[in-house]
């Protein structure tokens, strides 16, 4: 029953009040139907009705009173109405279609490891000091470090590298392993309070040294299929000379004697390792289509600052890249047989070092942590505190350095 049959029936029983009421329209349009179809309004004294209810005023009914004798202000009102009412039953509509597809689902295809191109891992080692010990009362207890200690920490460090290698195999193939030895691994005694802290002296502390790499190369070559290339850099620490030199580093270091007549030795007739030992300052590498520069880092110069060292390693890493491959050079072919390959200048992709005794991942350098930790040097020059760890990334043969992850010695 629609607005109009309502009125027709119940117009000599209500009030226009009433009527309007039910019907949900004005006042004035119940007079107005009222007038159209000669009804008269109900006598006051007249009794109540059957309860009936009328129809629901419908959108339709409201677009279909345009039709309606009524006034054009009435008219607009109703079309207004109307179309606010379909514009809201647009959204609720466009809302509900969004719910329905949110609870769609589409298939994932299963990630299947192995076969995901190649890549080749780079461990970055340095800064032990062996035979250095830091008491937990000269540290405020953050840190503790003495001869159990440090052979419990390198322990702790092959075992973990041939750990995290593994876990990346199950994504990736990965046959190689450049360790890359930056020096510093024993404290010798080159400042008067660094002997007075050592438990062993220089001499013996490089020959425990030696022990524990060559043990630990031993079980990266027992517990995997890696082949082994070994970057050996000599730090500022493991010195023969109180003053350090330049031109003669090498020559004066008690760890380049480690490495050559040491590792190198033990493991001469080992075909899964080879060894790299420059006599100069850098040494490069080339894996895949990236360039690696590895050394100490003793030669950058920082001595606190806004920004950290980043800044000042930027700047020589930028004055490094810009010489141009020596290969090109006019008088290489007449030196080639002088120097080796990895002891060619080019620019580089990464550099790789240690010295500072804190890890960043700077994107064009990996700078490596301690496995010695906080000691009273580093509070001494305000350094903050930072926890022994180890630098390990992954150099992929198609996307480059990629998931440099800390190898820590909890």
């Amino acid at each position: 029953m629609n607005i109009k049959q309502f009125i027709k029936k119940h117009g000599h029983n209500l009030s226009d009040m009433e009527l309007a009421e039910k019907c949900g329209i004005s006042h004035n349009s119940v007079q107005k139907y009222r007038l159209a179809m000669g009804i008269k309004k109900m006598s006051p004294k007249k009794g109540p009705v059957k309860k009936e209810v009328a129809k629901e005023v419908t959108l339709d009914d409201k677009i279909a009173g345009r039709h309606e004798k009524r006034g054009e202000k009435e008219t607009r009102r109703l079309l207004d109405s109307a179309i606010i009412e379909v514009e809201v039953l647009r959204e609720k509509l466009r809302v509900g279609m969004d719910l329905k597809e949110s609870k769609k689902s589409f298939p994932i295809a299963k990630f299947v490891g192995k076969g995901h191109g190649e890549a080749t891992a780079i461990a970055l080692a340095s800064d032990w000091h062996i035979e250095e010990e830091v008491r937990p009362e000269t540290v405020s207890g953050m840190n503790f470090y003495n001869l159990d200690e440090s052979k419990r920490r390198a322990e702790k460090f092959f075992s973990t590298l041939v750990y995290l290698i593994e876990l990346e195999q199950k994504n990736t193939r990965i046959n190689h392993l450049v360790l890359a030895l930056l020096g510093d691994f024993i404290s010798g005694d080159i400042h008067p309070d660094v002997d007075k802290s050592t438990l062993l002296q220089s001499s013996h502390a490089i020959v425990r040294c030696q022990g524990y790499i060559i043990s630990g190369i031993n079980h990266i070559l027992e517990n995997s299929k890696l082949n082994i290339t070994a970057v050996c850099h000599t730090g500022n620490h493991g010195r023969k000379d109180k003053e350090q030199m330049i031109a003669n580093e090498a020559g004066n270091s008690l760890e380049y004697l480690m490495y050559k007549m040491g590792l190198a030795n033990y493991f001469r007739n080992e075909p899964r390792v080879k060894f790299i030992i420059p006599e100069g300052y850098h040494s490069y590498l080339d894996v895949y289509e990236t360039t690696l520069r590895f050394h100490h880092g003793h030669s950058f110069r920082y001595n606190g600052g806004v920004g950290g060292p980043s800044i000042s390693i930027n700047k020589k890493i930028a004055q490094w890249n810009k010489t141009k491959d020596a290969r090109n050079a006019p008088f290489f072919e007449t030196i080639r047989s002088k120097i080796q390959e990895f002891n060619i200048a080019r620019p580089a992709d990464i550099d790789c070092f240690g010295h500072f005794h804190q890890f960043l991942d700077g994107g064009n350098f990996i700078m490596n942590g301690s496995m010695i930790g906080y000691n009273p040097y580093a509070i001494s020059i305000g350094a903050s505190y930072e926890p022994p760890k180890q630098a390990l990334f992954f150099v992929h043969s198609k996307y480059g350095h990629y998931d440099t992850r800390r190898i820590l010695f909890m």
